[in-house]
């Protein structure tokens, strides 16, 4: 066998027996992905390397033709919420307003015991192509918030 047949022959086996998993159908993946593939992503997101953590939030924005937006804000301060907060408002020209309640299942220490929290979100700002400007209230704390807008979301 020359070497360039037997180099041929190995490469082919070791390719036959590497472990194949094939794509998950568009079915299993997460609703998330097809959802905000079609929305507008407002982002404030940023990596701390020091922390190896990503800090900030993301807004994943759909406009509808009646001027009703439907939104989820992704908060990643402590642990990241990666279901997002479902937001709900209107836009006016470009002065946008959007509330929901974030709902966080949470385990108290050291009992392990289940609790609900709820915390009433709105955001209220400017939104145009390149950045949305304003507020974030976050059950009564009020944080001003600068997003700019990217294909896509950092984590979920």
């Amino acid at each position: 066998m020359t070497p360039r047949r037997m180099i041929w022959t190995i490469g082919t086996a070791f390719f036959l027996f590497l472990p194949f998993r094939p794509l998950p159908a568009q079915d299993a993946l997460p609703q998330e992905c097809g959802w905000t593939r079609h929305a507008q992503i407002y982002s404030s997101a940023h990596y701390v390397e020091e922390a190896g953590d990503v800090v900030g939030q993301e807004l994943a924005v759909w406009l509808r033709e009646d001027k009703s937006i439907e939104a989820r804000l992704y908060d990643y301060e402590g642990a990241p919420n990666t279901d997002g907060i479902r937001l709900t408002g209107k836009i006016s020209g470009a002065k946008l307003n959007l509330q929901g309640d974030w709902v966080q299942h949470l385990s108290e220490r050291p009992s392990h015991q289940a609790t609900v929290q709820t915390a009433h979100v709105q955001v209220t700002g400017t939104l145009d192509n390149r950045l949305l400007r304003g507020k974030i209230r976050i059950s009564g704390v009020t944080t001003r918030l600068t997003m700019k807008r990217q294909p896509y979301l950092d984590v979920p």
